[in-house]
């Protein structure tokens, strides 16, 4: 959980979070080690008399193959882990239900298929084909909340008028667009940052396993209400999902 003052990230919602915190923890103790251990040895070296050949090596091949090929192994093993969550960040595994998100200057629109594929692609800002209304009618807007509708424990800034329900234990295929301008579906819990283009629909996979309430924010600066565009998600359980979105 996330608190005031906190330098640590939010807890997980999602495996793809989860694995983007510990893949930061294993780059981190790299270059803890890394730096150790050229310190250790730069120091040991300089420390050496001149007469043990520190200054006086003007050609070695053993010396330029070690500096040469440690490097490349350090970089390789860095590499691997981050290209494997690459992968696993587009993967989406039979998804079983479709949600369009909207940005628009300064909120968000969200639609949902009633666990059916998109009939069209290629759509632009308010147009309907990519969630047929013979699949699915369940669609609203979201606000930010005025500061004077707070409640006690609300958040200024982050609280919104309606909070979009995600299903708890499947695939869900995010679809994003925008109506205006370039604007970035953003939850930290989830480790999605998705960014909603005019005329293109993006598409974000999404496994939620953690049941709560969960904010975000536009993350792409979109004109003078950026701050004031909040994202405000409540993961429920599959069935709850399903009584609500069907019409």
């Amino acid at each position: 959980m996330s608190e005031f003052g906190s330098v640590f990230f939010c807890d997980g919602a999602t495996p793809i979070m989860r694995s983007l915190v510990n893949l930061y923890h294993i780059y981190c103790y790299n270059m803890i080690y890394f730096l150790v251990g050229i310190s250790f040895f730069i120091t040991a070296f300089v420390r050496m008399a001149p007469h043990q050949g520190w200054c006086v090596t003007f050609h070695s091949q053993s010396l330029e193959f070690t500096w040469t090929a440690i490097p490349i192994a350090v970089l390789i093993s860095l590499l691997l882990p981050g290209y494997k969550m690459v992968i696993q960040m587009d993967e989406c595994v039979n998804p079983l239900c479709t949600v369009k998100v909207t940005g628009s200057q300064w909120f968000w629109s969200y639609e949902y298929g009633d666990y059916a594929a998109p009939a069209a692609m290629g759509e632009k800002g308010w147009d309907s084909s990519v969630i047929h209304p013979a699949v699915g009618s369940y669609s609203f807007s979201q606000y930010m909340k005025a500061e004077s509708d707070l409640e006690l424990g609300e958040l200024r800034n982050l609280a919104v008028d309606k909070l979009a329900p995600f299903p708890e234990g499947i695939w869900v295929r995010l679809l994003g667009s925008s109506t205006d301008v370039i604007h970035s579906w953003s939850v930290p819990f989830f480790g999605v940052k998705s960014d909603v283009i005019p005329g293109r629909i993006i598409e974000t996979p999404m496994f939620l396993d953690e049941m709560g309430t969960f904010s975000g924010q536009c993350a792409e600066l979109c004109g003078v209400n950026h701050a004031f565009m909040p994202i405000g998600v409540e993961v429920i359980s599959h069935h709850a999902f399903t009584r609500l979105i069907k019409p």
